[in-house]
């Protein structure tokens, strides 16, 4: 329900009220409706007539797959920028991020604000709000190192008038608007294998270019010169006063002393968001998203305690990630357990084998969750050495070596998570094998898991 303003000075209250017999993408046979002339005062289609529905109204759903359940008509943003859309007519948009210009992500009203980029080269600003910027700024940060374009496409948007220092741009409407970033829809994918303009990729602009391998050759090196660059060097006891400032991008280098279990290694998601989604209600609505969920995606989700020099702090590592570091996914993972008569919840090998590492680390702080979130580790020896002596720490070897007898940490240098207010948590060294207690889909919907405990088919590894 909304208030408009009407030209002549008076207010009306606008509302829709949505029947929940009728779901997206279904096709229904609709009997006793009125025809009116659409006169909304921002409307989804410039078709001029509206289907009303009365009380005799009746529904029925049938089967028609040769109705297609989504049709979105693309506008091209030279139509936008010239005047030929309707400025009152909602559009649906696809472009390229060319530049990240703004994002607001510590206080209401959250908002990213960005440029897009078709393939004629035009431009045209676009800003999201609220729930969209969650979804789109965690697409931004997963591609600060993929460096993949970031195609995005976002129905139903709103067309806004220059006005004062504000440009044209469009925008989405708070219900109604969806957002789909690097999905395999069909028109992203049409936009990316037609993509020949530049594009922004995890803080630089990328050239398009013909050669693939000439592309990702340079990908390569540009994410190894800029490790150490645009962040903020600090040590774990620095970690706790970050909580004074707003959102911003850390190095700092460990060892990686525990695989924390209180949470499972993995989780099934939502295709257009990483919300955690049950597979047993495939056909219903993300709850974050609102797109019909026909099918899941596996993903990472761990959260690592590293020691530096007898502090401790915990880190999660998300599904890019985790991808990156051990070059497989979670279906991959997944298969091999089941391969080996291991259930999936048990953490495979590969997580296991992360004990002992010392990496150099590159992560996002995160003011309001009080959370560091790993963009990118290197063990490579000038990343470690370099990051050692600026911030004055003992020789890399001993980074991860326990503090001496009578030493004391004290708790605030903890970088405190979720799992550190669990009042059932109990932490343990990870085990070769172990395994989540999970019952039923109430605590699969949760992010407060159960703890996890050893698998009942394989013996601990003696550490």
């Amino acid at each position: 329900m909304w208030h408009v303003n009407k030209h002549n000075g008076r207010q009306a209250i606008d509302m829709v009220l949505m029947d929940h017999t009728l779901r997206c993408g279904g096709a229904y046979v609709i009997h006793n409706v009125k025809v009116v002339y659409n006169h909304f005062e921002y409307k989804v289609s410039t078709i001029k007539y509206l289907v009303y529905f009365v009380k005799t109204t009746s529904i029925k759903e049938v089967d028609r797959p040769e109705i297609p359940p989504n049709v979105h008509v693309i506008t091209a943003f030279a139509d936008i920028i010239s005047g030929v859309a309707p400025r009152d007519t909602l559009v649906d948009v696809v472009g390229v991020v060319a530049e990240v210009i703004e994002r607001k992500t510590v206080n209401p009203a959250y908002r990213v604000t960005m440029k897009l980029r078709d393939n004629s080269d035009a431009e045209i600003i676009m800003t999201v709000w609220e729930e969209y910027v969650v979804q789109l700024d965690d697409a931004i940060e997963k591609n600060h190192f993929v460096r993949k374009p970031l195609v995005l496409m976002l129905t139903f948007a709103k067309i806004k008038e220059p006005k004062d220092k504000y440009p044209l741009s469009v925008q989405n409407i708070k219900h109604g608007s969806k957002l789909y970033v690097n999905t395999d829809m069909a028109e992203i994918q049409q936009f990316r294998d037609r993509l020949r303009v530049p594009f922004y990729a995890g803080g630089v602009t990328d050239e398009g270019t013909i050669s693939q391998s000439q592309s990702n050759q340079h990908s390569q090196r540009n994410s190894a010169e800029k490790f150490l660059h645009n962040a903020q060097m600090v040590s774990f006891g620095e970690i706790s006063r970050l909580r004074q400032v707003r959102d911003c991008y850390c190095l700092t280098v460990a060892t990686v002393d525990e695989v924390m279990i209180d949470t499972p290694w993995s989780h099934d998601s939502c295709p257009y968001c990483t919300t955690t989604f049950d597979p047993l209600k495939i056909g219903a609505a993300c709850c974050s998203c609102q797109n019909q969920v026909t099918h899941t995606v596996p993903r990472y989700k761990l959260v690592v305690k590293m020691e530096q020099n007898g502090e401790k702090a915990n880190f999660h590592l998300w599904d890019a990630t985790c991808i990156k570091i051990f070059s497989k996914t979670v279906d991959e993972c997944r298969q091999e357990l089941i391969a080996s008569c291991d259930e999936i919840k048990v953490f495979p090998a590969c997580v296991d084998e992360l004990l002992g590492k010392t990496w150099a680390v590159r992560f996002k702080y995160r003011f309001q969750m009080c959370q560091s979130f790993v963009l990118d580790v290197s063990e490579e020896e000038h990343h470690i050495q370099a990051l050692t002596s600026t911030l004055g720490l003992q020789d890399e070897l001993s980074i991860g070596k326990s503090p001496a007898v009578g030493a004391t940490t004290s708790s605030q240098d903890y970088h405190p998570t979720i799992a550190d207010y669990d009042p059932g948590k109990t932490a343990f060294v990870t085990p070769v094998k172990r395994m989540c207690d999970q019952q039923g889909s109430s605590e699969f919907e949760s992010d407060e898991y159960a703890p996890y405990e050893l698998s009942t088919n394989k013996h601990i590894k003696a550490e």
